[in-house]
């Protein structure tokens, strides 16, 4: 909050443990007409990525949440974005009464599809088995020799692909990594 507020950043701080709330009033307080989830244990995340499944939201207006982590999940889990409208995110605020879900935010959304239009966004190749997220001391080595190959941060999604074609070894750091599974 300090680093925002010293660079004139916009920012918001709500609930600890209930992020649903928490995201929910940083987009009403911002007047967010979209709202763009993307979690901090995905350092590795491209934007274009995030404009892939944003423009895919705004394309079809009847779109309530458009995700790359939908089944058939195929990229990389740690490349994860969600979209959705401010309407269906405080529809999901207003009924989701789990406060399990409401950690992880949009649990009541993907499980509700008879109440809200889910689409799932694609890569043309299965890229599932890969983990890109940092949750384990495996998941930081692996993104930690991806960010020591390169000389600047500003690297694609497609650019760390081709560096793994190189040094495919280096997906077995965090191979045997379970994910946590959400309630």
């Amino acid at each position: 909050v300090g680093l925002c507020s010293s660079r004139g950043w916009a920012h918001f701080r709500g609930s600890e443990d209930d992020v649903l709330d928490r995201y929910y009033q940083a987009a009403k307080r911002h007047h967010a007409d979209i709202v763009v989830r993307i979690t901090s244990d995905c350092p590795l995340i491209d934007p274009e990525i995030i404009d892939l499944v944003v423009q895919e939201l705004l394309k079809d207006g009847s779109l309530d949440y458009v995700s790359n982590t939908l089944p058939p999940r195929t990229f990389p889990r740690g490349i994860d974005v969600e979209a959705m409208t401010f309407k269906t995110l405080e529809r999901a605020w207003q009924e989701d009464k789990n406060s399990a879900w409401r950690e992880h935010v949009t649990p009541y959304i993907r499980r509700a599809p008879e109440k809200f239009k889910l689409k799932a966004v694609t890569n043309e190749k299965d890229l599932s088995h890969m983990r890109w997220t940092v949750d384990t001391r495996e998941d930081l080595e692996f993104v930690r020799r991806i960010y020591n190959h390169f000389e600047h941060d500003h690297f694609s999604w497609r650019e760390v692909l081709d560096l793994l074609e190189e040094h495919p070894e280096w997906l077995e750091i965090n191979k045997s990594v379970k994910q946590k599974e959400v309630p």
